[in-house]
């Protein structure tokens, strides 16, 4: 179980406390009180697969171009760890964890060089 309340800081809103609000059998929510910042910890299994998602929403309000107001939008990052349910392939929570690093090291890596790529919609 993650503690509640979570701490997140973003470079949009700040540092947000966000108490639990919302729980199921394998999934939680965590939001801060304004609203405005959430994040999401899930966990599904399949009879092939197991994924594991863990997601942050944030609301900024932002220009529409074409009424030229401000409007708030929920903008959205999430990664999934998906891997085989059989147990006969043993995926341990290490192996999870090395490739959510790896990938997390290569997105950042150099200033966040390819993150910076992936949002600028490069391939």
């Amino acid at each position: 179980m993650f503690s509640d309340p979570q701490s997140i800081t973003t470079s949009h809103v700040g540092a947000a406390t966000c108490p639990k609000v919302a729980m199921g059998l394998s999934d939680a929510t965590y939001t801060s009180p304004d609203g405005k910042t959430s994040i999401k910890i899930a966990h599904t299994t399949s009879k092939s697969r197991t994924r594991r998602l863990v997601r942050l929403d944030t609301i900024h309000t932002l220009l529409e171009a074409a009424s030229g107001t401000n409007k708030p939008v929920v903008c959205s990052v999430y990664m999934v760890i998906d891997f085989p349910s059989a147990k006969s392939f043993s995926v341990t929570a290490t192996n999870q964890v090395e490739l959510a690093g790896d990938l997390i090291t290569w997105l950042t890596a150099s200033t966040n060089a390819n993150l910076v790529k992936v949002a600028s919609s490069e391939y």
